[in-house]
């Protein structure tokens, strides 16, 4: 009866979108992740930087396996495993305080969270509106993402710094619970809503490629160490986590367009925007 009516709900978007944000949830609040690595945990500031790009690293490997195996396996199975294995992870992360071993470990759970990501992106593009849906998971990463940064202070100072550990292994818990109401889709179904093709050149396509994978650096590089920025200038804790928690509201902006125009006015508008 539930999954019949998320079916036909645009709640369904908003559980497959968490569920697909999950895999790289830590994003979200990378500062925040960078900050306790660097603070309390008592990594250097390079450290914590070097474990957060190994975590970049197994993600980036986890999603490309993806990519052979969304076809080949059911991806519901594959998702209960994967977010599994993943909580396992974070959790285990709080036992962790040798450097080598952690960046192993988080290495492996980036593997895990690719794997994740990847093969729930599929079924979000097999969404009858693949622009909406991805949309609703931007939408989902801002608002999620203010709320962790700002809420993070407090959690440490009640439990400890390992605290941002246990809020993506319960980020993953609850992606599992999300997962027994979705409807299941299988791997023929295909989206309703027609979407031109990309350009049959390969060149035009690795050009994409690379464009994507640009922005992503761009983004990521200032992002990880903003909190450690405004700490180093000279401002409050709980300033610096206001600003950074306004900045990831700021974006819902920009992610609520493609929910209220699917695909109306095309990519390049905004994408040049």
């Amino acid at each position: 009866m539930l999954k019949h009516i998320f079916a036909q709900s645009v709640v369904s978007y908003f559980l497959f979108a968490f569920i697909a944000m999950v895999g790289t949830s830590y994003i979200n609040f990378l500062p925040s992740v960078v900050s306790a690595l660097a603070g309390g945990i008592g990594f250097s500031d390079a450290q914590a930087g070097e474990i957060v790009a190994a975590n970049g690293y197994g993600a980036l490997l986890g999603s490309i396996g993806a990519i052979f195996l969304v076809r080949k396996v059911e991806w519901k199975p594959a998702m209960y495993l994967c977010l599994l294995l993943l909580a396992g992870m974070d959790i285990g992360s709080v036992w962790i305080a040798d450097f080598q071993l952690m960046m192993v470990w988080r290495f492996i759970a980036g593997l895990f969270g690719g794997l994740c990501m990847g093969i729930a992106f599929s079924v979000l593009a097999r969404l009858n509106s693949p622009d909406r849906a991805f949309g609703t998971l931007l939408f989902i990463q801002f608002s999620l993402g203010a709320v962790v940064i700002a809420l993070l202070p407090s959690l440490q100072a009640g439990m400890n710094d390992y605290a941002v550990f246990y809020v993506m292994a319960l980020l993953a818990l609850i992606s599992l619970v999300f997962m027994f109401v979705v409807p299941n889709l299988n791997s023929q179904q295909k989206s309703e809503q027609a979407v031109a093709p990309l350009s049959d050149n390969k060149q035009h396509r690795w050009l994409l490629m690379l464009a994507i994978m640009l922005y992503n650096c761009a983004a990521s590089g200032i992002w990880a160490y903003a909190e450690l920025i405004g700490l180093n200038a000279g401002m409050q804790h709980s300033n610096v986590t206001t600003y950074l928690a306004s900045t990831s509201l700021l974006g819902l902006l920009g992610a609520i367009l493609p929910i209220i125009t699917a695909n109306q006015f095309g990519r390049l508008f905004w994408i040049i925007g």
